[in-house]
């Protein structure tokens, strides 16, 4: 994550992160740039070492059979992870690109399309931390772990005929925990005599109000959709808390002082990037309170990257006249609110909570 500021910063030209002077505002352009593509190298050798540090895991503290799954298909797992690790980066350079081209050529998104790049820049790294999770969590021919993460980030899954491929409440003890919550469990399809395990183990992270399936009868599809249903909640909920601090860090951007002394005081203007509350604006075109003078305005601003204090000033104002600022707000309060029932859906997460509230304090 570090790796790719101080890469953005670079293309952004930006002279601060986090309150001190940018990398590359420090150590020159050549230096940061290849100390930053290092570290990308870095992060794959790591994530390329948990297979087997799963197999030394697994040795001490979980079933033979957990521990025999690993070690029959370290090298398997070793192909998932680099596969979902190359996808997820050329999601993110994808993003950024977007972002890139829209700002050098003053092009200005659709929303739509906002969230497209936010999803891709912002929320790659969320889900590949995710991915990486949930190729560990369980065997992965029990579900047939994200292979191919598309635009829609759908999970492939494939149908299991032993049910011994469930992995037992003993089996869960190595694997990843959202809040103590073990991740495993959503990831595991089960079959005929399982079905009572796998009722317990889903039974964390569904809501109270879920759907039971009758004593005596055919669990396998009703579960099997269920496992499949999971996943793509996680996915969507991380895609969704991408979206969520972008659109946050686009408002702290203008309006809190915290953030103007780690950067500087409306700095995406001086970078010319097009943020939520610029594309709103300039999209409010057919409002009364947008006139083609404003757009004219607002598009020479860009053009211009401005430093001056004044100027920018007065972009905010044209900003707050098509109500642009006030509706970034409620963007954020819809996107919270989706994300919080998400949440509800999948369990709850008081770390998450924890999150929201703060942020909420930084926009009040």
């Amino acid at each position: 994550h570090n790796s790719s500021l101080m890469v953005d910063d670079i293309e952004d030209n930006s002279d601060l992160r986090r309150g001190a002077p940018a990398a590359h505002k420090v150590y020159g352009v050549p230096r940061t740039l290849n100390c930053a593509n290092q570290m990308y190298f870095v992060a794959l050798k790591e994530a390329l070492a948990l297979p087997a540090l799963a197999i030394s895991d697994s040795a001490t503290s979980c079933s033979p059979t957990t521990h025999s799954y690993y070690l029959a298909n370290v090298t398997d797992l070793t192909v998932q992870i680099s596969t979902l690790f190359a996808e997820e980066m050329v999601e993110l350079h994808e993003g950024q690109g977007m972002d890139i081209f829209w700002r050098d050529t003053c092009c200005c998104p659709t929303l739509e399309e906002y969230d497209e790049m936010v999803t891709k820049k912002t929320g790659g790294l969320f889900r590949l931390a995710l991915r990486l999770m949930m190729v560990l969590a369980a065997p992965h021919s029990a579900v047939g772990v994200v292979q191919k993460a598309n635009r829609e980030h759908l999970l492939s899954s494939s149908q299991v005929s032993e049910s011994s491929m469930f992995l037992s409440d003993e089996d869960l003890s190595l694997s990843p925990t959202r809040d103590g919550v073990k991740i495993s469990g959503i990831m595991a399809t089960n079959t005929g005599s399982d079905a009572s395990s796998a009722a317990t183990a889903f039974s964390a992270l569904t809501p109270a109000s879920a759907p039971t399936t009758p004593t005596g009868s055919d669990t396998t599809s009703s579960t099997t959709t269920t496992n499949q249903k999971l996943p793509m909640d996680l996915i969507r909920l991380f895609e969704l808390l991408g979206v969520y601090f972008q659109v946050v860090d686009d408002l702290l951007n203008i309006c809190s002082s915290e953030y103007h002394v780690n950067k500087t005081f409306f700095e995406d203007l001086t970078e010319g990037k097009f943020s939520y509350p610029v594309i709103h604006s300039l999209q409010a075109s057919s409002s009364s309170t947008a006139t083609p003078i404003h757009q004219t305005e607002l598009f020479t601003i860009l053009q211009e990257r401005p430093t001056c204090t004044t100027r920018k000033l007065y972009c905010v104002m044209l900003l707050e006249r098509t109500g642009s600022l006030v509706a970034t707000r409620e963007r954020i309060v819809v996107l919270e609110a989706e994300i919080r029932q998400h949440l509800d859906r999948l369990g709850g997460s008081p770390a998450i909570d924890a999150v929201l509230s703060k942020m909420n304090s930084l926009i009040a």
